[in-house]
């Protein structure tokens, strides 16, 4: 049986490429300021369910979940909004709440919701 040899400079490369469009992507959701961030995700959240636990603050415009390699959740995203009060409204009604994944096995996680902006000064 014949094993191809794996050539460690190509994988880099797209491990680099994967890299440079996640981040690319991440940058599209995080220069709007309708965005928030969402962290301790239950790790089988999707981006369905992402949308339908925000939406009743306001018209969810587009949700992106960070993931690995092997496409699992990183336990963090970001959802974007259709108005800077749909924006309070998340932060200020989901932000320390219990989210639950459709896993019944998976407890749920108190996660943290914040403004993408408020992020980015605290960075500098």
């Amino acid at each position: 049986m014949f094993c191809p040899a794996t050539n460690p400079t190509s994988e880099r490369k797209r491990s680099r490429r994967r890299n440079a469009q996640r981040r690319s992507r991440v940058r599209r959701y995080t220069n709007r300021n309708h965005t928030i961030f969402v962290a301790r995700l239950p790790p089988d959240v999707n981006e369905r369910d992402l949308a339908h636990f925000f939406s009743p603050c306001g018209r969810v415009m587009g949700v992106f979940l960070e993931r690995d390699d092997d496409m699992r959740s990183r336990n963090y995203g970001f959802v974007e909004f259709d108005s800077e009060d749909a924006v309070r409204c998340a932060i200020g009604r989901f932000d320390g709440d219990m989210m639950k994944g459709p896993d019944p096995h998976i407890r749920a996680r108190s996660i943290v919701v914040s403004n993408v902006e408020n992020n980015r000064d605290r960075r500098r």
